[in-house]
């Protein structure tokens, strides 16, 4: 969905009576609220802080929500003129590896995009230019994901990505284990490794997705 027109209200996750219960302690660990309103993150009921427009858009990049985004950049890499994409989708897919104590999450983006409007001088578009489209917009990708990763995974320690949910489907006794320290330690600790694969597209040219791999 385009993060200018995103608006979602905050509601709690369990009623006030049955939040002192162990399990749903254990249970509201999975996630946090976030309210895209401005954009708003809830830890534990306690409003942490906002986002910006490129964390918005790294945010919903990690969740897989994007739609018609449009995305600028710069003409082969430097100021003369710009290219405008239009981001289709974003499709992700979390991997979570585990072992003993040490926990990391695969986390690989796949984005679509057409060509809107170019202002570049002498641009083919042949096919070494949509590669190097393709190497921009995941690399733009790339680098709003970490923005909103370091501020909301490492900062402020909560998950409105839905790693938590992950790791509980795949590996619940994991997540029994983990789940009491996932805000207060473990979150913050788990590596990220990232992968963004981008394909831009226009007049029928297609291209293998270009992938940048930043390991974290």
């Amino acid at each position: 969905m385009p993060a200018g027109e995103l608006g979602v209200s905050v509601e709690d996750e369990q009623e006030e009576s049955q939040k002192d219960s162990p399990q749903n302690q254990i249970n509201d660990a999975k996630s946090d609220v976030l309210a895209i309103n401005g954009t708003a993150v809830f830890k534990g009921g306690s409003l942490k802080g906002y986002l910006n427009k490129r964390e918005t858009r790294g945010l919903l990049s990690i969740k897989g929500d994007i739609e018609d985004e449009v995305v600028v950049l710069n003409c082969n890499g430097d100021e003369d003129g710009t290219i405008s994409l239009v981001l289709r989708e974003t499709r992700t897919d979390f991997t979570p590896k585990i072992s003993g104590d040490r926990i990391e999450m695969d986390v690989t983006i796949q984005a679509g995009a057409d060509i809107r409007d170019i202002s570049c001088p002498n641009q083919e578009l042949n096919t070494e230019e949509i590669e190097e489209l393709n190497k921009q917009l995941a690399s733009h990708i790339e680098a709003d994901s970490n923005m909103v990763l370091n501020k909301v995974k490492n900062e402020w320690e909560a998950d409105i990505f839905g790693f938590g949910e992950t790791i509980y489907r795949k590996h619940p006794k994991k997540w029994d284990e983990i789940a009491p320290e996932w805000r207060s330690g473990v979150l913050k600790d788990m590596k990220v490794n990232l992968q963004v694969k981008a394909n831009v597209s226009r007049y029928g040219l297609q291209k293998e997705p270009t992938t940048v791999d930043d390991s974290r």
